[in-house]
């Protein structure tokens, strides 16, 4: 598995999952053998109540309940049935896909974003060179990786999902997914 390479080849010591969900993303690393601290971020309300429920008896594992972005600020946050596709950017009913008639219910609720460079300073327990920064925002990934500012020298690997269907945001996916590497000086691992 490629991440499992890059955590040993970087010597990564601190993963940051942005859009944790309800912790998937971080039962996998330690799965695969990541021991180090795991900070995951999730701002919808049933999403993170699994999520701490996943993260309870892990020392090293940390969870917020607030998004991340390139201000700090509120915005309002779309929740679905699926919580797998909340966001402050609105779906696509047109998908002709797994994604046809999701976005049609759901609430909108005032959420607080901050920066991560802002909140780091009380939530991070270690100094870390070596970051792993796993986003997965549906189509806010640019805007949470504004917001990481002085930390970006320790990032060394930044993994985005990419949807090519289902959001009315599929260009800015790529086009974050394209800035961000272009932006941060990292490699492809592919």
């Amino acid at each position: 598995m490629q991440i499992r390479a890059a955590l040993h080849l970087a010597k990564i010591d601190l993963v940051v999952d942005v859009g944790a969900n309800s912790g998937q993303f971080g039962m996998e690393m330690r799965r695969i053998g990541f021991e180090g601290l795991l900070l995951s971020f999730e701002p919808g309300v049933d999403a993170f109540q699994q999520l701490t429920r996943n993260a309870k008896e892990d020392q090293l594992w940390k969870v917020f309940n607030y998004a991340l972005g390139a201000k700090d600020k509120q915005e309002v946050f779309k929740m679905y049935h699926d919580s797998r596709l909340n966001s402050f950017l609105e779906g696509n009913n047109d998908s002709p896909t797994r994604f046809k008639d999701k976005f049609n219910s759901g609430q909108k609720v005032d959420m607080p974003i901050k920066r991560l460079d802002h909140v780091w300073p009380e939530i991070a327990v270690k100094k870390s060179d070596a970051i792993f920064l796993k986003l997965d925002t549906q189509g806010y990934d640019l805007e949470v990786y504004k917001g990481i500012g002085y930390l970006k020298g320790s990032v060394d690997y930044i993994l985005i999902e990419l949807r090519h269907v289902g959001l009315s945001v599929t260009n800015a996916f790529i086009r974050a997914g394209v800035d961000i590497k272009a932006g941060s000086g990292l490699d492809d691992f592919c």
